[in-house]
């Protein structure tokens, strides 16, 4: 009597609705070791590596977004993340995290594991918190900041990951807005000798 293979997830035949996993393999799995195609697809929510033979899964099986892996995570208060990864398992494209009613409270991109290009933060009404450029993984250039009426607190420059040149910050003073000014050198204020 022939013995069948069965999937070693749900211990069932391939069937025309649910075929194995095979072409490519989906890992380095051999002889008897074989998986649906949708058995994969719920254990690769839970993990990218096979647990018998520890290799990645193939990317052919795992999400994508621009040809890399993509990466989406859920914390346990709702926020969902999402990301690509390169080939070396950097982080590579846009980076978002959203709320748990789906608006997103951040973005920002890399390039190969180094934070560059735009970085805008939202508050949880939809309004931008700050907005910046990012190059080699520190902030360049100007940055702006609002409350979450959409009144300006900050406006500075930075250089080099740290503030350089002129920061203006509005306080409230009573019922007023006040413009207060500070230059800094290397991310050291005048207010601060």
């Amino acid at each position: 009597m022939e013995e069948s293979i069965l999937c070693y997830i749900c211990y069932e035949n391939e069937s025309k609705e649910n075929p194995y996993a095979s072409e490519p393999n989906p890992c380095t799995c051999k002889g008897s070791i074989i998986i649906h195609t949708k058995c994969l697809e719920n254990v690769i929510k839970t993990s990218r590596n096979c647990s018998i033979c520890k290799s990645k899964y193939n990317l052919k099986y795992l999400p994508q977004k621009d040809g890399r892996e993509l990466i989406i995570e859920t914390s346990e208060y709702g926020k969902r993340i999402e990301y690509t990864i390169n080939e070396r398992g950097e982080r590579h494209g846009t980076y978002v995290i959203k709320n748990s009613s789906g608006r997103t409270i951040l973005f920002h991109s890399y390039i190969n594991g180094i934070m560059e290009g735009p970085y805008v933060e939202y508050y949880q009404n939809g309004q931008i918190k700050s907005v910046c450029k990012c190059r080699n993984n520190r902030i360049e250039g100007e940055y702006c900041e609002w409350d979450a009426n959409g009144n300006v607190l900050e406006e500075s420059i930075y250089k080099n990951g740290q503030k350089h040149g002129e920061c203006i910050k509005w306080v409230r003073e009573g019922w007023c807005r006040v413009a207060k000014t500070v230059n800094y050198i290397e991310g050291v204020g005048e207010e601060d000798y």
